[in-house]
This record gives C-alpha cells, sequence and structure tokens, in this order.
C-alpha cells in the first residue's frame, strides 16, 4: 500500500526571502515547486516560527493570520498549515532555510561550524577508527 507523502516547507526563508518579522518576496520556483509536489501526490505543510507559543497569542494569530493571507494571495499551493500545537510537524522531509542533511556527527559538526560536507579524510564511515562510535576520536578534546 502507497502511503501519501508529507512535505513540511518552512514559510520564512524557503517560500519568501528572509525578512522576519515582515513577509519577504516569493523566492523564485516556489510557487511552481510546490504545485509539482501536490501534482505528484505529496502533502505540502507550510509551518514557520510564526506560530510560535512563546508569543503573545495576539501577535501569534496576527502573523498566522497575515502569512496565510499571503500564500492565498499569491495563489502558493500547500494542504494545510501546521499551528505548532502539537510539537514538531510530522512529515517525510523537511524544507529549510537552515537545515543540516544528517549523515554523520563529524559531517553535521562540519557543516554547521565551516558550511561544508567533510572531505574524505575527515569521514569516519570512510575509513577505520579506533572508536567508530566516537566522531571525536583522534581529534582531541571538543
Amino acid at each position: 500500500m502507497n502511503r501519501t507523502k508529507r512535505l513540511a516547507v518552512e514559510f520564512d526563508g524557503c517560500i519568501t526571502d528572509l525578512m522576519w518579522p515582515q513577509i519577504g518576496t516569493i523566492k523564485h520556483g516556489a510557487r511552481e515547486t510546490l504545485k509539482k509536489f501536490q501534482y505528484d501526490g505529496w502533502i505540502v505543510i507550510i509551518h514557520s516560527t510564526r506560530n510560535n507559543i512563546t508569543f503573545d497569542n495576539n501577535e501569534n494569530q496576527e502573523l498566522l493570520k497575515k502569512m496565510k493571507e499571503f500564500l492565498d494571495e499569491h495563489d502558493i499551493p500547500y494542504n494545510f498549515i501546521d499551528d505548532g500545537k502539537n510539537g514538531k510537524v510530522i512529515a517525510d522531509k523537511y524544507l529549510g532555510h537552515r537545515c543540516v542533511n544528517f549523515i554523520d556527527w563529524r559531517n553535521a559538526h562540519t557543516e554547521i561550524l565551516y558550511g561544508r560536507k567533510a572531505t574524505r579524510n575527515e569521514d569516519p564511515t570512510l575509513r577505520p577508527r579506533h572508536n567508530p562510535d566516537s566522531y571525536i576520536d583522534g581529534m582531541g578534546e571538543v
């Protein structure tokens, strides 16, 4: 049985240019690509820190309202907007402007600090290590 795939897309920084708390302009290709995902059977979920429960409830509701109006006025396709009430949105894939694709801890560390993937010599999966469970083995103390 094929299950419908769910794609969680971050509003600020992916659909629009990042201009928090204002709404930026639509990023080139966002509308067309999201339509393709829906055409291919994906459920598109919009998520954002605009629903952050730490905001004053009135401010929170206003930010979400403006985001929904923007999406609808600009014909940005989505199935629903995550309201943040249930914690992290459940999806098969997450698209965000600050995401790091997790391969292993060595790559995560290198990409976050240096903005690049680890080189072959830095990749602990490509050479034997004293302690294969320790990504810092041989690097000294962190």
